[in-house]
């Protein structure tokens, strides 16, 4: 389809006015694109500190060591906490508080400009990002283009790799034998392999288990191995999980693949596997297990589990187990286990272990203990006090660099919604010296926002205001999560700036706002932009609005999953877990 049919038809369901910014002929450069770590070449989806990237766009709270701390666990685990535009949306006074969804004319639509994309872009960012936006548009009759574009070998190794990621999004279970060639086929590249693993498993249907199986009987790589235990446990099916158990228990299987299986089991809703109990095989792995990767896997989804063995087993592992991370794992765990069905004297042991990790457990897991004190917060006010001495007294000097718990701090007041905190925590985002911090401060004010709507105004106003563009992202992305509807004319004019980290991360905010008006914005930034990898970012955003999973369903793979097995073991799923 040509640009000009294709803008008429956006035209018609977008408003009046976009023909005029869509050129019915578009001449576009190639752009300044380049060989990035990404696969669509676009930054990732949420510039917050702790994440992929940090507040100025570095990676500064990606480091190896963070991963070890709390910065680990919430980068990957903050879903549960950023609610990406749902029905509890802000919305102005006397307005419905129903956000708004995508029509399936809408999304069919944006269907067939992701189509026009990738026939009509020459360079891979954006034809990748189109490949995986038609995947999250979820239209089944995109998988022939997906399919001959994963087939193609002369394609760019990142269009591959997300033509295999959309077809198991949008859970083409024809695909499944294509997807086993590339996977079987050790030609290819490792990248291409473990994409199109993960993507059998997020057909999420038994089909893909004879598939996966065949995997793990045939593959020799480590990798490959983690990455289909990870996933099985994705697929609703007995056999799945009779394989994850024999992995799980397997004495001969590598440590990384017992710790996937481990992970797998616990998050898949499984309570018996062949009757054996699921809770207490994760019970027995986090007290007796040798390897710590398995331990820290077991510790991160016994709170999926009830009854008082894992709630024992976590709060002693919290205590006394010999590898720090555990014990911090432990003891989020623990908090989110209360959280879901604790009684006032399990409240109360776990109350007092976060508050003791915290003032004395050594900033290794102090972190730890400011998340769980912030968890188990939302229930129980007494947990703020503790929180707020040490942030003001580890956060208050804005001369010098922030102790990382002071971080962790901010986070926990902001989950257990502190309105008394806002103002310092404010103060901090605003002036303190060190970046990062100022960055865990900001997502803090959008925790807070959701329940204040002063938060939500401070917010705004950092967006506008702020100098540090990584910072403005961050405040963009925050308004994003907590959908304040309010921020949009702020947003769209962020895409004016010329930074290109405030375009990105505004680019990325406006695609989690289901608003017609604001696909419009989005799609005016595509026609104009020269630069190829930014236009992939304007694709990425449409991906967003058209994904029907909240959260994003790749993005829902790394909650409750050890990410210490993508640093050390597995740095290509890194690719999957961290920038979709």
């Amino acid at each position: 389809m040509t640009a000009a049919p294709l803008a008429r038809r956006l035209g018609t369901l977008l408003g009046a006015g976009l023909l005029a910014v869509v050129p019915a002929a578009p001449a576009l450069a190639h752009g300044g694109g380049h060989p990035t770590p990404w696969p669509t070449g676009a930054p990732p989806a949420t510039p917050f500190p702790g994440g992929p990237a940090g507040p100025t766009g570095a990676s500064a709270g990606a480091t190896s060591t963070s991963r070890e701390t709390w910065e680990g666990w919430w980068a990957f685990n903050q879903w549960r906490y950023l609610k990406l535009t749902d029905a509890r949306t802000l919305t102005p006074r006397g307005s419905s508080t129903e956000a708004v969804r995508p029509e399936a004319s809408e999304v069919d639509v944006l269907r067939l400009f992701f189509l026009d994309a990738l026939a009509r872009e020459k360079h891979h960012d954006p034809r990748s990002a189109a490949a995986l936006a038609l995947g999250k548009a979820e239209v089944v009759e995109s998988a022939e283009a997906l399919g001959k574009l994963l087939a193609d070998k002369d394609a760019h190794r990142y269009e591959r790799e997300c033509a295999a990621l959309g077809l198991g999004v949008m859970r083409s279970l024809p695909s499944a034998p294509a997807l086993l060639r590339i996977v079987m086929d050790q030609s290819n590249e490792r990248r291409l392999r473990v994409h199109a693993v993960v993507a059998l498993g997020l057909l999420r249907d038994g089909a893909a288990v004879g598939p996966l199986e065949e995997v793990l009987a045939r593959e020799d790589e480590a990798e490959i191995h983690a990455a289909a235990a990870l996933v099985l446990g994705l697929v609703p099916d007995p056999r799945a999980g009779a394989a994850l158990l024999r992995l799980a228990r397997s004495p001969s299987a590598e440590e990384e693949v017992r710790a996937a299986a481990a992970s797998a089991l616990g998050r898949g809703g499984r309570e018996k596997v062949e009757d054996v109990s699921v809770a207490d095989l994760l019970r027995d792995l986090l007290l007796s297990e040798k390897s710590d990767l398995v331990r820290q896997s077991a510790a991160l989804c016994l709170h999926r589990f009830g009854g008082s063995d894992p709630f024992r087993a976590l709060l002693r592992a919290s205590d006394l187990d010999k590898d720090k991370t555990t014990r911090g794992l432990a003891l989020v765990s623990l908090a989110l286990w209360v959280e879901a069905r604790g009684e006032t004297a399990d409240r109360a042991a776990a109350t007092e272990a976060a508050r003791r990790t915290l003032l004395t457990g050594g900033q290794r897991v102090a972190g730890f203990g400011a998340l769980a004190l912030g968890i188990l917060g939302a229930k129980d006010p007494g947990c703020a006090p503790p929180l707020r001495t040490v942030f003001l007294r580890e956060g208050a000097a804005s001369s010098s660099a922030a102790n990382p718990v002071a971080s962790a701090c901010a986070i926990g007041l902001g989950l257990m919604r502190d309105a008394e905190s806002r103002k310092k925590i404010l103060e901090c985002a605003k002036k303190h010296r060190d970046l990062v911090f100022r960055g865990y401060c900001i997502i803090a004010l959008g925790l807070l926002g959701a329940a204040d709507r002063e938060g939500v105004a401070d917010l705004r106003k950092i967006l506008e205001e702020e100098n540090d563009p990584g910072l403005k992202g961050a405040a963009a992305v925050a308004l994003a999560n907590i959908g304040d509807r309010g921020a949009i004319p702020s947003l769209v004019a962020a895409l004016r700036e010329r930074n290109k980290v405030v375009q990105s991360a505004a680019l990325l905010a406006l695609g989690y706002f289901r608003e017609l008006g604001v696909t419009r914005h989005l799609l005016e930034f595509y026609w104009a932009e020269k630069d190829a990898q930014y236009r992939a970012i304007a694709i990425a955003a449409l991906g967003n609005f058209a994904e029907k999973s909240r959260p994003p369903v790749l993005r829902a793979l790394s909650v409750d999953f050890n990410y210490l097995l993508v640093q050390y073991k597995m740095p290509v799923l890194d690719v999957i877990l961290r920038l979709f």
